[in-house]
């Protein structure tokens, strides 16, 4: 029997790769898509191969019928292989529905991702990621670094999902790309498209930290 339902239409220059599967079904975007996003990044990151190839790849370590250092990429950042191997899971695990299922398992997640990415930088020599976070934290009330717009450096109140797989306050972006830029303000490559995507977690996650210190919350409103 045919579909009766077309499946919804992608935002423009958004791969499919990088989708959550229930979106194709739904045409709902949910935090649970910012989410999957993230691990598809992550996996990417680690591996260096294209979107689908690297959860696959990351999917056969994990279950051990590949080793680790055949899927790591070496010209990824010369970390150690164990800092590698906890990123790789970790972008496994946000592309997981089970383990994304749920707004306290998504902060979880966010929190793990913190811990595990800042681990990794700090075992790469060269890396500013924590350096970053430290020299930011008189002027964001001590809010976690990926709490920041990479442009502003201050607390995002609406973070966007850039071309380039990396959030940024919404207006900051905007004037960035009303300028005539048409690259990424972190990697300064050309980015796929101009949309947008709200960062419904990483907002939540946020929205959550302000309101557990008021004084900090009514300096950012």
């Amino acid at each position: 029997m045919p579909c009766l339902v077309a499946p919804p239409q992608l935002p423009s220059g958004v791969a499919l790769a990088y989708v959550e599967p229930r979106y194709l079904v739904t045409g709902e975007l949910t935090p649970q898509c910012d989410v999957h996003a993230l691990g598809v990044v992550l996996l990417r990151l680690v591996t260096g191969m294209p979107a689908f190839a690297a959860k696959k790849a990351a999917q056969k370590a994990a279950d051990g019928s590949t080793p680790w250092h055949e899927v790591v990429d070496a010209s990824a950042g010369g970390w150690p292989m164990e800092r590698a191997t906890e990123v790789a899971l970790l972008g496994l695990k946000c592309c997981d529905a089970v383990e994304t299922r749920g707004p306290r398992r998504r902060a979880e997640l966010l929190d793990e991702a913190l811990s595990v990415l800042e681990a990794a930088t700090d075992a790469t020599p060269g890396r500013t990621w924590s350096s970053l976070s430290a020299s930011t934290a008189s002027d964001s009330g001590g809010a976690p670094s990926y709490f920041l717009c990479p442009i502003l450096k201050e607390v995002m109140m609406d973070p966007q999902i850039a071309g380039d797989g990396f959030t940024y306050e919404a207006e900051a972006l905007k004037e960035w790309l009303g300028s005539g830029h048409d690259t990424s303000p972190m990697t300064n490559l050309k980015l796929p498209t101009d949309e947008l995507m709200p960062n419904h977690t990483l907002r939540a996650a946020i929205q959550e930290w302000r309101h557990t210190r008021p004084s900090t919350f009514h300096r950012y409103q």
